[in-house]
């Protein structure tokens, strides 16, 4: 089979929209998803400002609406703010929580407002964390009181990992998700790369990289958690954390599938089957990108239409290239072109 089908959907995104972007935006982002594969984003709300009630999240929508190329859904934070959580839920894709210190304003630890978030958030859809060490297991616990779904954000160290499988194998409704960069990159990459390697959760020692590869079933979805910044923002004194992804993610695990590191069929679960089935997603009739599974190229051959042009795996070699996009039937995207200005898209809530 040298042509493959697919309707990839990428859970976790961050375009910029609205206060930065000058870095990514809807439109741009989306062009990147589709090029890259994907028919479908679900984007993060640490906007600036951030999406933390129904009034910024009915925006976010409505301009994603008016921009996006692919479907789209969005994030609302959980945080100390949010009070209109029925509502939310009706609109937003689910629900995301931070539990680490990265975060800044959207940090929220305090017990009151974390028990009120997981006991009012509806069963159906997911409550998103991105918990660090001993915080995986503070969510897990969480979701086991309140018998909520519980989906693990870009799943980083063999702890986690092997907390995750004990949860899931005691009955708790916990999936997961894992990065490319988690996956093929470390510690020793970070050296390297420098800043243009500093991400959160931070390049881990190899023994965790081998033991999320040891582990894979245990992991639901795959991701790239693009979060783009400018090569000037990471030249800086204080460069923030995030690397960009869309366009790289799908044709670095298809390199794995052809190093047979990877089951073709387990990263169409991680990619298609199981983000479906988390976020419950509808079908995107007529969505799917077309794949050649045995182009051989480098990362720098690759044109890029999200607004950063670098990245964390240049000089990859990459086996599998997208050749067209279709979304709702039209034909949008075909070799490093864009032909439709406009497509139909579908807001996933």
């Amino acid at each position: 089979m040298s042509k493959l089908e697919l309707q990839a959907i990428n859970a976790h995104v961050h375009l910029r929209d609205f206060g930065e972007n000058y870095k990514e935006t809807i439109k741009s982002g989306t062009k990147a998803a589709l090029a890259g594969g994907f028919v479908a984003v679900l984007d993060m709300p640490n906007n600036q400002p951030p999406v933390l009630d129904l009034e910024r999240l009915e925006k976010k929508i409505a301009w994603a609406k008016e921009n996006a190329l692919c479907h789209y859904g969005a994030y609302v934070a959980g945080t100390r703010e949010l009070r209109q959580i029925g509502e939310c839920s009706l609109r937003a894709c689910g629900l995301k929580i931070y539990m680490d210190a990265t975060h800044g304003q959207l940090l929220t630890r305090d017990l009151e407002t974390l028990n009120r978030l997981f006991e009012s958030w509806p069963r159906h859809k997911p409550i998103c964390v991105h918990a660090e060490d001993m915080s995986v297991a503070a969510a897990i616990g969480l979701a086991e009181v309140y018998n909520k779904s519980l989906h693990i954000c870009h799943v980083s160290t063999e702890e986690e990992i092997l907390l995750i499988r004990r949860a899931k194998e005691l009955g708790t409704r916990v999936t997961c998700e894992v990065t490319p960069h988690h996956l093929l990159l470390n510690d020793e990459d970070a050296l390297r790369l420098g800043a243009f390697g500093y991400v959160k959760p931070i390049l881990k020692p190899k023994s965790d990289v081998s033991a999320l590869w040891k582990n894979l079933e245990v992991i639901d979805c795959l991701v790239d958690d693009h979060a783009p910044h400018t090569d000037e923002e990471k030249r800086s004194d204080v460069p923030p954390p995030g690397l960009p992804g869309l366009e790289t993610t799908l044709p670095l695990m298809l390199s794995a599938v052809a190093e047979r590191r990877l089951s073709l069929e387990k990263m169409l679960d991680m990619v298609w089957f199981k983000p479906k089935q988390i976020f419950g997603i509808g079908e995107l009739a007529g969505s799917y990108c077309v794949i050649d599974l045995e182009e051989s190229y480098f990362v720098e051959e690759i044109e890029f239409q999200t607004k950063v042009a670098w990245s964390p795996y240049s000089g990859h070699r990459l086996t599998g290239r997208v050749r067209q996009a279709f979304v709702a039937g039209e034909k949008v995207y075909e070799d490093g072109k864009f032909i439709k200005a406009k497509p139909k898209i579908s807001i996933i809530s």
